[in-house]
């Protein structure tokens, strides 16, 4: 095979994945919806989970993961609003998102480029992710018990042009005029080394896969002051 088709397959093959982990389809047993008001033109996303005052202290839950190789994350906690083991993807399934309730799945793509990918359906675990705030503390942690700190500093919404197709153009929300193609999209959130990116959709008109929310969280060595905001 020449070079050039072999560009050209492998190319191809990244925009499948990336368009398959943008779409992020939610089980089909799901009927909640998280709503959206469309008639005010600052969208309004209201408190899906809420501080949970049953959440387990940080040492309860570190006791309760269970833990192994070093490299890998167990599981990702942020004060007052969940505590989340992680299960990863199998192994050549880059579009596996766990249907279970209180985990949430790490996103191996996101790894190889350098950032750490955190996905959940808005249905479940994903809720939460809609009461992460700016300047609020995010901390992962390994299979050897260390932690990493991180803020969250911004949030990100996209409408999916195409909702139900991997292939979907999205629009940015904040700025009408911003469309991006699946592959733009996955390297705008997902290729900032260093930072926690958390995943899920956006319900409206009836779709629960309408659009795309992402909470990006910085380490604390990285944050500016200034960015603080949403």
């Amino acid at each position: 095979m020449s070079f050039k088709k072999l560009f050209v397959l492998l190319s191809s093959l990244f925009i499948i994945v990336v368009g398959s982990i943008l779409y992020l389809p939610v089980p089909a047993f799901a009927e909640t919806e998280l709503s959206l008001s469309f008639t005010n033109p600052d969208l309004e996303f209201p408190s899906a989970a809420g501080n949970d005052s049953s959440l387990p202290t940080l040492t309860d839950f570190i006791s309760s993961l269970d833990y192994g190789d070093a490299d890998q994350i167990v599981g990702v906690y942020a004060p007052g609003t969940f505590a989340l083991p992680i299960v990863q993807q199998p192994a050549g399934n880059p579009g596996f998102v766990s249907s279970s309730a209180e985990v949430a799945t790490q996103f191996g793509l996101a790894e190889d480029y350098g950032s750490l990918g955190f996905l959940a359906h808005n249905t479940l675990s994903g809720a939460h992710f809609f009461d992460l705030r700016s300047g609020q503390t995010i901390l992962v942690i390994y299979g050897d018990g260390s932690i990493s700190s991180f803020l969250v500093a911004e949030n990100l919404s996209y409408q999916a042009l195409t909702p139900n197709s991997p292939y979907s153009r999205f629009r940015d929300l904040d700025q009408q005029n911003d469309e991006l193609s699946s592959t733009d999209l996955f390297n705008r959130v997902y290729a900032e080394e260093g930072q926690v990116v958390f995943q899920t959709c956006i319900a409206a008109n009836g779709n629960v896969n309408w659009g795309r929310y992402f909470v990006i969280a910085v380490p604390l060595s990285q944050l500016s002051v200034e960015g603080l905001f949403f």
